[in-house]
């Protein structure tokens, strides 16, 4: 089992060049940033590196093998907000879900979201390892959500 080592990035320096190798929605969206390139890998800091769907989209868009390291999620997106200050002014939405069934909730969800303004990110629990609750405690460490809609096979005990 790959370890991935934890990094302060207030203690590393920064390339601010490389962090504009991802999309902003993406970024900021997965608590994602470029940080270091050596010429023949991207060192990438992530929130929630857990999270095999934001490593799958990252690892697509980066043209270079990626070297993941863990950073504390505030440390990320301060440093996203210094790149990109319009990303964080949006309401967040987080959709979780672990039916398959689920689409009247996810109607109601994006209307809502949508005549707020607001932006929503789906999250099927399937995409975690783990437990379900487990997942969303990964999900909500790594979204800093306005509104959380859950949609649950069992109920909450």
């Amino acid at each position: 089992m790959n370890t991935i080592p934890f990094v302060d990035l207030d203690q590393i320096e920064i390339d601010y060049n490389v962090g504009h190798l991802l999309p902003p929605e993406i970024a900021c969206r997965y608590h994602v940033l470029p940080v270091a390139s050596d010429g023949n890998q991207v060192t990438i800091a992530m929130a929630c590196p857990e999270d095999r769907t934001a490593c799958r989209i990252v690892k697509s868009l980066i043209e270079a093998p990626v070297f993941l390291v863990q950073a504390k999620t505030d440390e990320i997106d301060s440093l996203l907000h210094q790149l990109w200050p319009q990303e964080f002014s949006r309401l967040k939405f987080l959709f979780w879900s672990s039916e398959e069934n689920n689409n009247q909730a996810l109607a109601f969800t994006k209307k809502f979201a949508g005549s707020l303004g607001a932006e929503l990110e789906e999250v099927d629990s399937k995409s975690y390892d783990g437990e379900f609750y487990e997942g969303l405690a990964c999900c909500l460490q790594q979204w800093k959500t306005d509104l959380i809609v859950v949609q649950a096979l069992k109920p909450f005990q």
